[in-house]
């Protein structure tokens, strides 16, 4: 039995119209193809390569025997679905705070570890993600304003913000230079 492996392309799809189920887990019907460019191993998506799936989705990144595995880069909003930007994603699916794109770690197929979660609203959400999910003190930049604020997640939902104050401080070592820093109160 022969299998893939070194570089390669794939298309992933048919011709006639029966259902199937992309890599991402999406379902299609219909005649449409989702196409991959990478390498293999053993028959598998192994080590980097790029999925295009035919909605308009991707990832990019490392794979460990076909899943997401490793740093890598999803962009999770379908044609046609993000709505008009400049009316904060007004006629879009789901509106402004749908995820649109995720740079960070994965373990198996799974958002896991160091991550930037970037919204269609262009709000973007870094720190640690578990099973998928925001975990932990987080920090949330708002597009809008370019503020940023400091937030605690628990399996994915906001439970509190934390007080943020920004001061300036002289090194020691460096007279005359300031360094901006943030101080976060995390006695709540």
């Amino acid at each position: 039995m022969f299998f893939r492996r070194g570089k390669g392309t794939e298309e992933i799809g048919n011709s006639v119209g029966i259902d199937f189920t992309c890599v991402l887990g999406n379902k299609h019907s219909g005649t449409s193809y989702c196409h991959y460019v990478g390498n293999y191993r053993s028959g598998l998506f192994h080590g980097f390569g790029e999925f295009r799936c035919c909605t308009g989705q991707y990832y990019k990144g490392e794979w460990k025997e076909g899943k997401r595995h490793g740093q890598g880069e999803m962009f999770y909003i379908r044609d046609g679905e993000m709505g008009d930007i400049e009316r904060h994603c007004i006629g879009g699916v789901d509106s402004m705070y749908r995820m649109k794109l995720f740079q960070g770690e994965f373990v198996e197929d799974i958002r896991q570890g160091r991550g930037i979660l970037t919204y269609t609203n262009d709000d973007r959400l870094e720190g640690h993600f578990e099973n998928g999910q925001p975990h932990g003190t987080m920090l949330y930049y708002f597009a809008a304003t370019g503020k940023m604020n400091v937030a605690v997640y628990k399996n994915g939902y906001r439970i509190s913000w934390k007080e943020v104050r920004r001061a300036s401080i002289s090194l020691k070592k460096t007279p005359g230079k300031k360094v901006s820093v943030l101080l976060v109160n995390t006695s709540r």
